[in-house]
């Protein structure tokens, strides 16, 4: 009926059906159904022209015949693979979808994850505005990477939380709390005691609330020392972060934390392994934290085989992992030397090629943005036996915490990329 009519605008339906299914929704039309639609193009294109032909039977064998050949051209490898998955709508479909994204939740300097992004995203303005009761030097985590693939970082699977349901409710049951470990150690620490337990510790909390600007509004942006009862309404992806779900924005929330622990991470340790007298919650805690830890270390230390080997070059010896991993000190110092050795930060990524992995772009390229460098810096403590991830979030720094007591504006200058290492008995 279309080929019938005379009005060139109904050639735009042609497009319509191949081009949006492909660009929105990644649906990919079969060899025979862009013939079928390729011949009714042609034909249309022949009938404006010239008026009457698709009448009689030489209308039908003309149709046979422009079916036939636009098969044949279809099953030209090189025009067929077009059909099969073309590339160009697939990134366009991306596109859409990411910038449809950007505009409900806001965007992310960082890109979620993503390393083939030649530079940061827009970093002025402010993000958060910040009030607490106690004004700390904090860092707040957003959008946490698991796994690394060939373009960047991503979340463990929707799958996985799921399996492991049943672990991270029972830790919270028993009140162990994942998200804010390190605060729950160091407060156990102080509990015990060289000669005694003192009974009278306290330490005040510290009521933190966010209200967000312009950061990406999926997640809530939370401390190390968070408390165990969260972010009311927030969902909890095993204890690696907190997002709105079910397209709900993070906008404005509350929660209470601990003081600023992470600076403090040895003294921590050294208190909690050496204090003569353990309280009774440490004991427990502990207990909890045996079964966190195994799954810790079965999803966090991962490396493809392709990627280990790029770090074997790099690393060379993987130092003495007799205990299960590198000493962290020694880890530590070895990383921050490697990084400053053999990479050098750049604002603007050159030279990125698309089929070479993440890292391997990264140490051929040998400079990158914080993005760049905490991914390689996760993998080395990987590569060492320490279970690491990549984080993405918002560093509030001493000065802005001493700018006044009111509100805190964290600018989006302060997005940051860093990788986090899991201490056994304190956290991440």
């Amino acid at each position: 009926v279309i080929s019938l009519s005379r009005n060139n605008w109904f050639i735009l339906f042609y497009a319509l059906l191949v081009g949006l299914p492909s660009v929105i929704w990644g649906m990919h039309p079969s060899v025979p159904a862009v013939t079928v639609l390729a011949a009714g193009v042609m034909l249309h294109v022949v009938n404006s022209a010239v008026p009457d032909l698709l009448q009689g039977y030489r209308g039908f064998l003309y149709a046979a015949m422009i079916a036939a050949l636009s098969f044949v051209l279809m099953c030209v490898p090189a025009i067929g693979s077009l059909a099969d998955r073309p590339q160009s709508l697939d990134d366009s479909r991306e596109n859409v979808q990411l910038k449809a994204v950007d505009a409900y939740y806001g965007t992310n300097p960082l890109h979620d994850g993503d390393l083939t992004a030649k530079t940061k995203g827009s970093q002025s303005g402010t993000a958060l505005e910040v009030t607490m009761s106690s004004p700390d030097a904090l860092y707040l985590r957003g959008f946490v990477g698991d796994v690394l693939e060939h373009d960047g970082w991503k979340p463990l699977s929707s799958a996985t939380y799921y399996k492991n349901k049943d672990l991270f409710y029972w830790l919270g049951e028993n009140g162990f709390n994942g998200l804010g470990q390190i605060g729950q150690a160091a407060s156990l620490a102080d509990q015990g005691g060289k000669k005694k337990r003192n009974d009278n510790y306290f330490e005040q909390s510290n009521s933190v609330s966010v209200k967000n600007i312009d950061a990406d509004k999926r997640y809530a942006y939370i401390p190390y020392e968070i408390s165990i009862d969260g972010v009311e309404g927030a969902k909890n992806w095993g204890d690696s972060f907190l997002t709105g779900g079910k397209l709900k924005k993070m906008e404005s929330y509350s929660f209470s934390a601990s003081p600023n622990k992470v600076s403090k991470w040895t003294d921590i340790a050294a208190k909690f392994y050496t204090n003569k007298v353990t309280v009774p919650e440490q004991k427990a805690y502990l207990d909890n934290e045996s079964h966190y830890n195994e799954y810790v270390y079965k999803k966090f230390t991962y490396i493809s085989r392709e990627d280990r080997h790029i770090l074997t070059t790099v690393l060379g010896d993987k130092g003495d992992q007799k205990r299960g991993h590198v000493e962290y000190n020694t880890a530590v110092k070895h990383v921050k030397q490697l990084i400053s050795t053999n990479l050098e930060y750049t604002d603007s990524l050159k030279g990125y090629k698309e089929k070479s992995s993440a890292l391997e772009n990264i140490f051929s390229r040998r400079n990158g943005y914080d993005a760049q460098i905490a991914t390689a810096a996760v993998m080395m403590f990987r590569y060492y036996g320490i279970p690491s991830r990549y984080v993405e979030g918002y560093l509030i720094t001493q000065e802005d915490a001493a700018s006044g007591t009111g509100v805190i504006e964290v600018p989006r200058k302060n997005a940051h990329a860093w990788p986090e290492i899991y201490v056994d008995g304190i956290g991440f």
